[in-house]
């Protein structure tokens, strides 16, 4: 085996040597450069950006096109941004990328301006997953949207303007993990820049109120003018007639009373002869039960009364008056059973003590089944009168006194009208159709019986007299105190 010895003049060591510690200096030029062209790259479509928020010619367009751009530029799944409404109210949601138009009162919408809020109110950027525990707690709202839309990561960055201010906070969606860093400086860097173009265009662009201002002025001492001015006092001497206050309301009829049949006894079903939906009048067959057990009892209570019996009779003979005795007691209990089961196979028709509509009871799909003792059968309400339950909106409520006048209109009697009085209003509101009402009663005779409980329609109930202008006007105004925090 033969080894060859690799041997290298001092020059060329000298070269490898100068080489080797060039290279650390090469890596550390290259990523300077590299984040340089970032950086040009950034400024590059902050420039382009801008230029088009210039452009612009309503807020609305220039959020599109910033949640639009953004999201082309740092490839993620979804960007939104949200102006605040006012310094004390929270943010409005202006745009999402992808998307033309959406419904601000649908659960995303909602969801997306508590994730804008939480940041806002927190006065900083917002970052989930959250990196500690303590900012955990700080991101509610912004996991709870994750969770939603399926995101893997959100950034919520605050767009604040050069005085300070700031006027709402942007949102970005699932973002890549190796540029969540980037991302997050991108968006900090050009939170300024966009807050003060979107401020710039809130602005220019005044609510239309200000230009019908404008355009009175100008048209003041002309024609038009006096023509408006005229049928503008007349309106304002209408505001001041007064007229009855009527408060709308969806009725529904229901039973004055309800009646519950219960088994009388343990027993099985043997058929169903009604089902809700019937009317049947008083004394009507409903169901029966089923007697053949209560005949094979008595059968054999007949043999062990006439068992107990013979031996009584043998115990007198043989002169046992003691033993003889208990055999009577023993045939007094048989008496006593055999009463029972007598009065059971009397009642085993299950009729209606009132006349009315079967309400409950649908036993079709049980016949053969064991009824348990007070198990309710069927629940009868009789027609000659019904009541009408009204609800009422919770910020009508106050307007509403026993003794008032309403009017019914039902949608299956479309072509009649029953002017009741209110009997009276219960003291608690209950959640009827996803809206909180107070639920207020009247009393409907039926004597035709051509009305059923269950039938919808509306009702008017007839208040004081109010000024006109108080009854266009009163919601809106209590809204706008709402709303403003009077």
């Amino acid at each position: 085996m033969t080894i060859t010895h690799l041997s290298s003049t001092p020059g060329q060591v000298a070269v490898l040597a100068d080489r080797t510690a060039e290279r650390p200096q090469l890596i550390a030029l290259q990523q300077q450069l590299a984040k340089r062209e970032r950086e040009a790259q950034d400024s590059g479509a902050l420039l382009e950006l801008l230029t088009k928020l210039h452009a612009s010619d309503s807020m609305q367009h220039a959020c599109h096109l910033v949640v639009n751009d953004l999201r082309a530029y740092l490839e993620c799944g979804t960007v939104a941004v949200a102006t605040r409404r006012g310094p004390r109210r929270g943010a409005s949601l202006r745009a999402i990328s992808g998307l033309a138009e959406f419904d601000g009162n649908s659960e995303l919408a909602r969801q997306f301006e508590s994730a804008c809020d939480e940041a806002i109110h927190n006065d900083r950027t917002t970052i989930w997953p959250a990196a500690t525990d303590s900012e955990r707690h700080a991101t509610l709202a912004l996991k709870a949207l994750c969770e939603q839309t399926k995101a893997n990561s959100a950034i919520c960055t605050l767009l604040r303007n050069s005085a300070g201010s700031v006027v709402g906070s942007w949102l970005i969606l699932d973002l890549d993990p190796g540029r969540a860093t980037h991302a997050r400086n991108l968006a900090e860097a050009f939170a300024t820049p966009v807050a003060n173009c979107l401020g710039r265009l809130q602005r220019q662009h005044r609510p239309v109120w200000s230009h019908a201002i404008r355009f009175l002025t100008s048209q003041a001492r002309t024609r038009m003018g006096w023509g408006i001015a005229a049928l503008l006092s007349l309106t304002l001497a209408a505001m001041f007639v007064p007229v009855r206050h009527k408060i709308p309301c969806d009725c529904r009829l229901e039973p004055v009373t309800r009646r519950f049949i219960a088994a009388p006894f343990e027993g099985t079903l043997e058929a169903a002869l009604a089902e809700p939906g019937d009317v049947v009048a008083e004394g009507a067959l409903l169901a029966r039960l089923d007697g053949r057990e209560i005949r094979w009892k008595q059968a054999e209570l007949v043999a062990d009364r006439a068992r107990a019996e013979k031996q009584r009779d043998a115990e007198l003979a043989a002169g046992k008056f003691g033993a003889a005795q208990i055999s009577k007691l023993e045939m007094q209990r048989i008496d006593l059973q055999v009463q029972l089961l007598n009065h059971r196979a009397e009642n085993l028709e299950i009729r209606s003590p009132i006349a009315g509509v079967i309400t409950s009871g649908d036993l079709q799909r049980v016949q053969g089944a064991p009824v348990t003792l007070g198990q309710t059968l069927f629940e009868v309400a009789p027609l000659d009168a019904l009541v009408v339950e009204f609800a009422v909106p919770q910020d009508d409520v106050r307007f509403v006194q026993p003794r008032l006048p309403v009017h019914v209109q039902l949608d299956s009697h479309a072509n009649r009208r029953w002017e009741l009085t209110v009997d009276r209003v219960q003291p608690r509101a209950e959640l009827r159709e996803q809206e909180n009402v107070f639920i207020g009663t009247a009393l409907l005779a039926n004597q035709d019986g051509q009305l059923r409980p269950g039938m919808e329609g509306q009702a008017r109930i007839v208040g004081e007299q109010r000024a006109l202008g108080w009854l266009v006007f009163h919601k809106p105004w209590e809204a706008l105190r709402i709303w403003t925090g009077w």
